[in-house]
């Protein structure tokens, strides 16, 4: 097992879980998480695991950036937004390119970049307190960790554009009626029914599940693409006024007042 600050990496046989270890702040994503993600994304690349669940500690998968930090980034904070894009768009790009399937545990609360993470896998279960939110919008910035890429592919454009756009939140019950779960369970059951899934996966045929891997992610070309403009697009908005809004209104437990139009 590799420990760290902000996760656990456990491989068991064909079997790994990555563990986010960050309960007292959510499961919040920092430069250290993006880093250590990173580190454990090239470590499993290079294993003969067949399946992988990425799972939290806590009552909740992950609230997604960790604000704080990035409000005291208040003078750099389009360079925090690169290096930490770069940490954790790197880390996604390796694990969508790994041979083993990912399935992830959701439970609780899955934010913004905690979102795109889930979105990400290739299965997920989803424990019946677990609610999905961009929250993006809400801070006055914009998708990262793939979340514009995969949303539309996964909800459809529509619905993808109503959630981004309105930073609605959606429950277990409706992620599953809309494609984003695989599968509900009660969340004392979440990870027994994800073991199950992940020992079902590791008893087929590895090259066979590899290759159908390889094939549905050459259905959906430009992802790497997608991710740089991505990074691009939230380190022009972390400079904007509405991003300084955003923040610290979230911080300060208020509701933000974005002016009507900016021109930062």
């Amino acid at each position: 097992m590799t420990i760290n600050s902000r996760m656990t990496v456990d491989i068991r046989g064909r079997i790994a879980s990555l563990t986010l270890c960050r309960p007292d702040r959510g499961n919040a994503i920092d430069h250290a998480f993006g880093a250590e993600l990173l580190d454990a994304a090239i470590t499993l690349s290079t294993t003969s695991v067949l399946a992988l669940i990425i799972k939290s500690s806590g009552p909740h998968f992950s609230f997604g950036g960790d604000l704080k930090e990035m409000a005291q980034a208040e003078s750099s904070r389009s360079a925090y937004l690169l290096k930490l894009t770069s940490s954790i768009h790197t880390a996604v790009s390796h694990l969508a390119a790994a041979p083993f399937v990912i399935i992830s545990a959701a439970v609780g609360t899955c934010a913004g970049a905690g979102f795109g993470l889930v979105l990400a896998s290739d299965l997920v279960i989803g424990g019946r307190s677990a609610t999905f939110t961009p929250a993006f919008s809400a801070v006055g910035l914009t998708p990262d960790t793939g979340v514009s890429f995969h949303l539309p592919r996964v909800v459809g454009q529509r619905r993808a554009a109503e959630l981004l756009l309105t930073n609605r939140t959606l429950d277990a019950a409706r992620a599953l009626e809309w494609g984003i779960l695989n599968r509900v369970v009660d969340d004392s059951d979440l990870l027994a029914e994800a073991e199950r899934l992940a020992e079902q996966l590791a008893q087929g045929p590895a090259a066979a599940l590899a290759s159908t891997k390889r094939l549905l992610a050459s259905s959906l070309p430009g992802f790497q693409d997608h991710l740089a403009l991505e990074s691009a697009a939230i380190a022009r908005q972390g400079l904007n006024s509405e991003a300084r809004e955003g923040i610290g209104a979230f911080l300060g437990k208020r509701r933000p007042q974005f002016a009507p139009m900016d021109e930062s």
